[in-house]
């Protein structure tokens, strides 16, 4: 696939902490692109697994990688820290365990450089695998969703938009309204809603980001309460109260639907559990019960507090 260098210009923004058997895929997909960033900057948050050893090693001829070393102070800080330091107004947002198929940032700047007025866009992503039908839909077609984002979408789909199948214009963000720091679940979510309820969004239909699942990080951010029902209040002058109700319940109608459906056929809801620890014994399943009990009874306690 003929490769276009870099007459668009875009950044690339890559959280790393303990990914060293997934960052080269990740920047693989990258330099696979049919449109090249200008470059590619990531943020270690304080690796110990020999992550940044692999980066420092990695050699490319067509990418500008630069490896940027803080301390670990969270995904939220690495991000930010990161489209802070891009050289472009376009960034494109890739976490260290995800990748991209070789149209993603083809589709999203060239659907950038259509809506010169839209701040925020993101592609259609597969979670775990390709599906062989990903190319179902013509490449590049788009569908505009207008404001409130949430209003028209959210209740729809909660896990419309992936973080690592977003991109936006850095000049929408500010001091205000970025990734929140010292949250470990959902800070991204809080960050969608917020832009929607201000900018227009772009969404590619064509799935062009894959989502891999870690269930081991996974299960401890579910003892987080999600960043988007703390921190929704204070947001009250970009997102309608009503809203802010709104997305609370949305949130405990989709843990009660998840709780009780996962009871009722075990873990045909949670493939990367079942991967994980196949064949699966009656103390494990107890366990992972016991675990999502107390995740829905945190949300209860943030929707109704």
């Amino acid at each position: 696939m003929k490769k276009i260098q870099m007459n668009k210009k875009f950044s690339v923004v890559i959280p790393l902490f303990n990914k060293k058997n997934s960052i080269l895929r990740a920047l693989a997909s990258i330099e696979e692109q049919t449109l090249l960033p200008s470059e590619v900057i990531i943020i270690d948050d304080g690796s110990t697994d020999g992550s940044t050893k692999v980066v420092d090693d990695f050699v490319s001829e067509t990418l500008e990688v630069y490896l940027e070393k803080q301390s670990n102070r969270g995904v939220s800080v690495a991000r930010n820290n990161g489209i802070e330091k891009a050289k472009n107004d376009l960034v494109l947002l890739l976490d260290a365990d995800d990748y991209w198929l070789p149209t993603h940032c083809e589709n999203l700047v060239n659907a950038a450089s259509k809506h010169p007025n839209v701040g925020f866009f993101f592609a259609d992503h597969f979670k775990g695998r390709v599906d062989e039908q990903f190319s179902k839909h013509k490449e590049g077609q788009v569908e505009l969703i207008n404001k409130p984002f949430l209003v028209n979408e959210y209740r729809k789909n909660r896990n419309l938009i992936h973080t690592s199948a977003v991109m936006f214009r850095k000049s929408v963000l500010t001091t205000d309204l970025n990734f929140e720091v010292g949250e470990k679940r959902s800070q991204d979510i809080l960050l969608w809603l917020s832009l929607g309820f201000k900018y227009e969004a772009i969404r590619c239909i064509n799935k062009t980001s894959v989502k891999t699942k870690d269930f081991e990080a996974s299960q401890r951010r579910a003892k987080e309460i999600p960043a988007h029902i703390k921190h929704l209040p204070r947001k009250k002058d970009i997102i309608p109260k009503q809203c802010i109700r709104d997305v609370r319940y949305i949130l405990l109608r989709s843990s009660l639907l998840e709780y009780f459906s996962s009871a009722r056929f075990g873990v045909d809801l949670a493939p990367s559990l079942a991967v994980k620890l196949k064949p699966i014994s009656n103390v494990h399943y107890t366990l992972f019960r016991l675990f999502q009990t107390l995740s829905l009874y945190r949300v209860i306690q943030a929707v109704f507090k």
